[in-house]
């Protein structure tokens, strides 16, 4: 067992410290770590194992007291005195513990035995393993843990019984086949949860019960679940379920802002009335067909459908009045698209690429009103643009143009919007346009005027 280095750290942090998940850590104690410019050396008695104090002084809001362990490394048969990890007497202030450089097979209770104050623990990449039973009863003030990237197969059912305080818990990057049902049973205040990167198959529909306050964020991504009711989730900002094996999303009216179930198998999504939260919603790469539900959901902002089996868009599947900024439906099996009788003033981006659509005229007054517009790889031959300045991009290769429409659209498309080429030479009885191929309409057959009468 090799000794520690403990740092006590006064460190000063904005209001800013309560993060979402995505970040590296949730102490902010990276910036402090990496700038020792901003360190003022006061060196405070030991209790006779190594330690250093540092005073960070980066704001006049809050002192912030944390405590580094570097270099410690334990393995399963080391038995841990109750005082190893204890520093001197005002090291006991720690309101953050991070590990750094370190390994352990297990997070020994003896760790929070001498750090009662913490309200933030990071033990990131540790290649813990277990989580030993009781490590947390101690540690009632803890606010935020972070587990990431360890080896950890499975939660006991009450790991977390006595944090009722707890606002923030990563365990992604693990190797967790099972949620227990109770886990959360006693974590009212939870905000945010990140369990991505994990080997889970189901999330049971109690497992969330118990927390009836406004959830920030739920993180599942990358993991291998058949079954999660969504709805189960009493009020929620964003849920993250990509790359899953869902084969439908229940999405309720307290969904309050995205939505991300990309990389699924998903053929169905179920609604239990209108949502006037929900800002943005992305089911791409999976298995729909039917999107009869977008109805429900007039204050969507971006919709992503790509990568489905989406056959129609009619103005039926639509709320009559839509905010709704950003709509790919690209590789789809889009044999129709029509969206004439719609209100979409705010959308700015249509992406109907790599789909079956013959006819666009009709949207025609949509298509004026747009910054981007994609329409390459289908088989259109016609398109009806006014003149205008607004058009920012707009992709028209390998598509079926008429030369003569194609000539008249060019014409008022500025040539700074153009995307792409077609590839020459172009296929038989297709001619090069500009930059895109084309073919001259059929004329019908010539017939002369009778020009001799009989005598």
């Amino acid at each position: 067992m090799s000794g520690i280095k403990v740092f006590v750290l006064s460190l000063c942090l904005s209001s800013q410290f309560l993060v979402g998940l995505s970040q590296s850590n949730g102490d902010g104690v990276t910036a402090a770590l990496n700038n020792p410019l901003s360190v003022n050396s006061n060196p405070i008695s030991s209790t006779g194992k190594p330690s250093m104090c540092y005073t960070y002084q980066q704001n006049v809001w809050v002192d912030y007291y944390l405590c580094l362990f570097e270099n410690v490394h334990l393995t399963e048969s080391d038995e841990i005195p109750l005082d190893y990890f204890a520093g001197d007497k005002e090291s006991r202030k720690a309101e953050s513990l991070v590990f750094k450089n370190s390994s352990m097979n297990r997070l020994p209770k003896e760790l929070l035995v001498a750090y009662p104050n913490v309200s933030r623990l990071t033990v990131d990449g540790m290649q813990i393993r277990a989580i030993e039973e009781g490590v947390f009863k101690n540690a009632t003030l803890l606010q935020l843990i972070y587990l990431k990237h360890n080896n950890i197969t499975q939660l006991e059912p009450r790991v977390f019984a006595t944090l009722s305080d707890l606002r923030t818990l990563s365990l992604e990057g693990n190797q967790i086949s099972q949620l227990p049902a109770s886990l959360f049973t006693s974590n009212k205040n939870l905000k945010r949860l990140s369990m991505a990167d994990n080997l889970l198959t189901r999330i049971e529909d109690s497992t969330f019960s118990h927390i009836s306050d406004l959830m920030v964020e739920v993180n599942f991504t990358r993991n291998n679940i058949e079954h999660f009711d969504l709805s189960q989730i009493s009020q929620i900002i964003t849920i993250d379920v990509r790359y899953n094996r869902l084969t439908e999303v229940k999405i309720t009216s307290m969904l309050k802002g995205a939505l991300y179930a990309s990389n699924n198998r998903i053929n169905r999504v179920i609604t239990n009335g209108e949502n006037e939260s929900l800002k943005v919603l992305h089911l791409d790469h999976n298995k729909l067909t039917n999107i009869s539900w977008l109805k429900l959901f007039p204050k969507l902002k971006t919709l992503n459908l790509a990568y489905n089996e989406i056959a129609e868009v009619l103005p039926e599947h639509f709320p009559r009045k839509m905010q709704l900024e950003k709509l790919l439906l690209n590789n789809n099996r889009l044999i129709a698209f029509d969206l004439t009788s719609i209100s979409l003033v705010q959308l700015e981006v249509v992406d109907l690429s790599h789909n079956r659509l013959t006819d666009v005229e009709r949207n025609s007054p949509l298509f004026d009103t747009i910054y981007e517009l994609y329409l390459h790889n289908n088989s259109i031959k016609t398109l009806k643009l006014s003149s205008r300045k607004y058009l920012r991009m707009i992709n028209l290769t390998e598509n079926d143009w008429d030369c003569a429409n194609l000539r008249a659209q060019l014409e008022v498309i500025k040539p700074s919007a153009l995307l792409g080429y077609d590839d020459y030479p172009c296929k038989d009885d297709y001619i090069m346009e500009g930059r895109y191929c084309c073919k001259e309409a059929d004329l019908p057959p010539f017939q002369s005027d009778e020009t001799e009468g009989s005598e």
